[in-house]
């Protein structure tokens, strides 16, 4: 993982808080955080969050299969989200979990305010 928008362990730490929920009635879990100035989004990915795709549970295996959906599903969530928010989408991508009980891994997005440029006034 090559962060350059906010500190490497700082991130990090944040993708270690999501928490690892995985039981069926569970719902995903994804949120925004506000860290240095920008803002972070953080997705983890359970069997919950796979849900009609027709894979089968952690336990049942396809891992590997799982993990390339994920990583595919990332690359168009991330700019969505920016546009939802009105935000700019810096870096981010998908990191798996793998001591983790019940995540595959967690979407994260570093994204920041667009830079307002105002008319050029001419003296």
């Amino acid at each position: 993982m090559d962060v350059k928008s906010i500190r490497k362990e700082k991130l990090q730490e944040l993708i270690n808080k999501v928490p690892d929920v995985g039981a069926p009635e569970e719902t995903c879990i994804s949120y925004w955080q506000k860290v240095q100035g920008r803002f972070v989004y953080l997705e983890g990915w359970a069997d919950a969050c796979l849900a009609g795709t027709g894979f089968p549970t952690m336990e049942e295996g396809e891992t590997a299969r799982k993990i390339a959906y994920i990583e595919d599903l990332t690359e168009e969530i991330l700019p969505r989200k920016a546009k939802e928010k009105g935000l700019k989408l810096i870096e981010g991508g998908f990191i798996e979990t793998p001591d983790a009980e019940n995540l595959y891994g967690v979407t994260w997005g570093v994204y920041e305010r667009p830079r307002w440029v105002g008319p050029k006034v001419k003296k």
